[in-house]
């Protein structure tokens, strides 16, 4: 199948809508910063109608930006400590996060942005290897 490469004709109402999302996603930044929970943000998104103009896509997107920023703050220790809670079986009712703790693929994904070794598995898991230890195995729960 070949892509549509029509030129697509923009004009004043794109760009308008381009601006609003954009605005949109800065005031929902805004919110992130201060933010002690998703849930929180969430509400908080909620209460000013920004859910509503960013729509099911820029949340979802909002949700990745905020588990990308829960990993990042980790320190190499307590990522390494979250990777061994998952390789030895943990599930989220068992983490002391519960179903806020960061899931497997998140993990994987910022293991390999500090440098760490991270194989993907044809199981859908990963093998990732901290600076501070052995190769263990992430399981394939996203």
């Amino acid at each position: 199948m070949t892509e549509d490469t029509t030129p697509r004709r923009t004009g004043p109402d794109d760009a308008a809508a381009e601006r609003t999302m954009l605005e949109a996603v800065r005031e929902a930044m805004g919110l992130m910063e201060t933010a002690e929970s998703w849930p929180r943000l969430r509400d908080a998104l909620e209460a000013v109608g920004l859910t509503r103009r960013l729509g099911a896509t820029g949340m979802q997107r909002l949700a990745e930006v905020w588990r990308q920023r829960t990993v990042g703050a980790l320190d190499d220790a307590a990522l390494s400590a979250e990777v061994r809670f998952w390789a030895d079986g943990g599930d989220l009712p068992q983490h002391p996060d519960g179903f806020r703790a960061p899931v497997p693929a998140d993990l994987a994904a910022e293991a390999g942005r500090r440098g760490w070794f991270v194989r993907a598995l044809d199981s859908g898991g990963w093998l990732v290897n901290p600076p501070d230890g052995h190769p263990l195995m992430l399981p394939a729960r996203r």
